[in-house]
């Protein structure tokens, strides 16, 4: 990636091997770097290319705004590692639909998947209305259900996959070593107490243990609600995790209130009013993906923002406010905005000491932090191109064998059904009722019995 003031590009090797120079990743992993590295020019960033004679190539980088961040970042992209573990082979028989799904939803934000749900079930209405031999009325009715039936039925399938994406247990997790000077935090994740959160806030502390996270924000729309829950369980079990209370405000621009145990909403208070409100409960503000917002960084900044967000899952900040936190040494950190799934690629780095929720807030506003993120999955804006190869590379990537089998399942089972109709065995009249209900139930059937697993397999990873 190209070092533009700030950013810095730890080197990553291909074995397993861990000299103190050097970053290493799973060999899975390395499958991908042409096609990263294709996907990050389209970008207008580049990830530099290994020379013949290296062993590795670019990989975590970091990004900080103070000497000691600087110092916490280079080392912990010098001895993290990030872990891949693919998807079970009995997850097979839904790999085309979550192949389908994603490239299908992936989109900036949840309102253009809306809309290309919307576009395809529209497509599907006007086909069935054109096609369809009847009455007026009749072709308008049957197309609109066709639509609404086809809405319906993406939202659902988007809304399974995802559920059942974030239980099956797969994808990265980060690998620290025991005795690291530092520590990995997320501050930014939804339980199900936000729109589009799968898990529980008990499920979502546990989930980031898994994933190497020790110290966690669950930061729900609106609501400290799920943290104040997630803060009983960890103080219950005495889990090794430092919980954060905390929430979004979701107003005209989105910030991160990072130990507030009371909620303040946009129906409270507009963007200043909610700064100065947190500030005076004793909540550190951060401003969420701010490049989104619709307000100025330096308004921002005006009204107390103690800090901005400068990596959100795979979107980095522009160039504006890296130089601007650079030049104030303003708190910056990186997180998931994790919803759902299982690929984890960017955290915040914080010294080891930080143990308590008050010494990690302590430790933000005095810039000992650090954001580290894998190069090759993040990028400043939005292309489509570029994100449906990425999308590509990390199915296969976490697919692999189970991708060939799902996919040689469907394709037998396509081959038999259209082998058997060329021989004349079935008639190209319409499916029987019965015929249909069978066809019908087994599906449902066997996406029950993939759920069901997929429940037992989450529960056992969790213990």
């Amino acid at each position: 990636m190209g070092r533009s003031a700030g950013w810095q590009v730890g080197e990553i090797g291909l074995t397993r091997g861990s000299p103190s120079h050097r970053v290493y990743l799973p060999n899975a992993l390395a499958n991908r770097c042409l096609v990263s590295h294709f996907v990050a020019r389209l970008g207008r960033f580049e990830i530099r290319q290994p020379k013949r004679e290296q062993v590795g190539m670019d990989g975590l980088a970091w990004f900080a705004t103070t000497p000691e961040g600087q110092r916490l970042g280079k080392l912990a992209a010098q001895t993290v590692r990030l872990e891949l573990t693919p998807l079970p082979w009995w997850f097979a028989p839904l790999e085309p639909l979550r192949w389908l799904d994603t490239l299908v939803s992936d989109a900036p934000h949840a309102k253009f998947t809306g809309m290309i749900y919307a576009a395809i079930a529209l497509s599907v209405g006007v086909t069935v209305l054109w096609r369809c031999r009847r009455r007026w009325w009749q072709r308008v009715l049957l197309g609109a259900s066709a639509a609404i039936n086809t809405l319906l039925a993406l939202s659902g399938l988007h809304i399974a996959m995802m559920w059942l994406l974030t239980a099956v247990p797969h994808g990265t997790r980060w690998v620290v070593p025991n005795d690291a000077p530092f520590v990995l935090a997320n501050f930014h994740a939804h339980s199900h107490f936000s729109a589009g959160g799968v898990l529980s806030p008990e499920q979502l502390v546990l989930w980031h243990q898994r994933k190497g996270y020790r110290v966690v924000a669950i930061t729900d729309s609106n609501t400290p609600k799920g943290s104040l829950r997630a803060e009983g369980f960890v103080r219950r079990h005495r889990l090794p995790i430092v919980l954060v209370t905390g929430e979004e405000f979701r107003g005209k621009t989105h910030l991160l209130l990072l130990g507030l145990r009371q909620d303040v909403t946009p129906s409270q208070a507009d963007v200043p009013k909610a700064i100065r409100l947190a500030q005076r409960l004793g909540a550190l503000v951060i401003a969420a993906h701010a490049w989104t917002g619709r307000h100025s960084y330096g308004e921002l900044m005006a009204w107390g923002v103690e800090g901005f967000e400068v990596a959100n899952s795979g979107a980095l900040a522009d160039a504006t406010l890296q130089r601007l936190c650079r030049r104030h040494r303003l708190t910056v950190v990186g997180n998931l905005d994790f919803r759902a799934g299982n690929m984890p690629k960017v955290a915040t780095v914080l010294p080891a000491e930080a143990v308590t929720p008050r010494k990690v807030l302590e430790a933000l506003r005095r810039g000992h932090c650090a954001v580290l993120y894998d190069a090759r999955h993040a990028a400043t804006g939005y292309h489509w191109l570029r994100a449906r190869l990425s999308d590509i590379a990390e199915l296969w990537e976490t697919g692999q064998t189970t991708s060939l089998l799902g996919f040689g399942l469907w394709l037998l089972v396509g081959w038999c059904w259209w082998r058997k109709k060329g021989k004349g065995q079935r008639k190209n009249g319409p499916l029987s009722f019965g015929r249909w209900w069978v066809a019908i139930g087994a599906q449902i059937a066997l996406a029950l019995a993939v759920g069901a697993v997929s429940l037992w397999a989450m529960a056992a990873d969790f213990k």
